[in-house]
């Protein structure tokens, strides 16, 4: 197991994301070649995924002398600074600018990655105008900055919430209803405005765990490990049998480097793990896991019939069979790794 042969090698707690950022550059060391000298974009990219896919792209600056620049919009830049201080040592220029505005960014670039919305805009129900307004604005506002560039590499990163309701693994030609909640169908739009005016390639992002995962926000597993880490009881707010599934983020940052730069031009991958899992066990996984495991508590009634919970898995044998990409991460390994992070804090 990977977490043993850390544990043996001496990581401490506080290294554990520059250890998991140094095995993504490993793993991807042929693709960085084509990012030589290159300058990138990066829409809605300081949040989770975007500290994983600014950090690895300045790993892999350190170690291969790329010459690479990365421009990063944030509607915040001194709170991005002060939340990610290591950005400052990073070849990357913070760009304060609202994505639902035109933005004051110029020159040509060699690579975008669009990525319009947190994804904890997903529960943004009480705003649900202002949610699309980001995406779908956020989409457009990145192709025109990205127009006078011409047909660079240009991923758009999506959800997995496109497929609407699901009771077994979604692949990309998964029948598709119109999905209920706008954030859904805003990440459709922005799909399709990114295929159509930059053929992109779509990234249909999934459940993801590890190092800057919000641990108090909707994802159930930081909510999860935040418990096990403090020594509380881990607590379950449903009835356990929802299905979920959670890629290790350095798996993450493989597949999205992988997809930007080898991907098919209009074509979407579906990026999880494919390991299904009910919330009950995963919530069971980490308080045995934890430092000193701790008990679970569900608090929600049984479902009628049993096993009636919502189900959001991936099928990921597109991604596997035309690109080669795969899990390296199994979950309990995920879970040792991320947990090990929130104690360093």
């Amino acid at each position: 197991m990977i977490a043993a042969t850390r544990a043996a090698a001496g990581v401490a707690p506080s290294h554990v994301a520059r250890a998991d950022v140094a095995e993504v550059v490993d793993r991807t060391a042929e693709l960085w070649r084509d990012l030589r000298g290159a300058r990138v974009l990066l829409t809605g990219a300081t949040g989770f995924f975007g500290w994983w896919l600014l950090a690895t792209l300045a790993e892999a600056d350190r170690r291969l002398a790329l010459g690479v620049r990365a421009v990063a919009v944030t509607r915040d830049p001194d709170r991005c600074r002060a939340r990610t201080p290591e950005v400052t040592t990073w070849p990357v220029e913070l760009v304060g600018a609202d994505v639902r505005r035109p933005l004051p960014v110029t020159g040509m670039f060699d690579a975008v990655v669009c990525g319009a919305a947190s994804s904890s805009a997903a529960t943004g129900a009480a705003t649900p105008d202002e949610t699309a307004e980001t995406i779908v604005a956020g989409a457009a506002h990145t192709l025109g900055a990205a127009a006078p560039s011409g047909a660079v590499p240009f991923l758009c990163i999506s959800s997995g919430a496109v497929y609407g309701p699901a009771t077994a693994p979604v692949a990309e030609d998964h029948p598709r209803d119109v999905p209920a909640s706008p954030y859904a169908q805003a990440k459709r739009a922005a799909e399709v405005l990114c295929t159509g005016g930059a053929g992109a390639v779509v990234a249909r992002c999934f459940a993801f765990v590890g190092p800057h995962l919000p641990l108090d926000q909707h994802f159930a597993i930081g909510n999860f490990l935040a418990d096990a880490a403090a020594g509380r009881a881990v607590e379950v707010a449903g009835d356990g049998t929802t299905v979920r599934s959670w890629m290790h983020t350095s798996d993450l940052a493989v597949w999205l480097w992988t997809l930007l730069l080898r991907g098919e031009r209009g074509r979407a991958y579906n990026v999880g793990s494919d390991v299904a899992c009910s919330i009950a066990d995963a919530a069971a996984l980490v308080a045995r896991l934890a430092p000193t495991p701790v008990p679970v508590v569900v608090h929600g009634r049984a479902a009628s019939p049993p096993g009636a919970g919502s189900y959001y898995v991936p099928s990921t044998a597109r991604a596997r069979h035309e690109l080669g990409l795969e899990m390296a991460v199994p979950l309990d390994d995920a879970l040792v790794r991320t947990l090990a992070w929130v104690r360093g804090r």
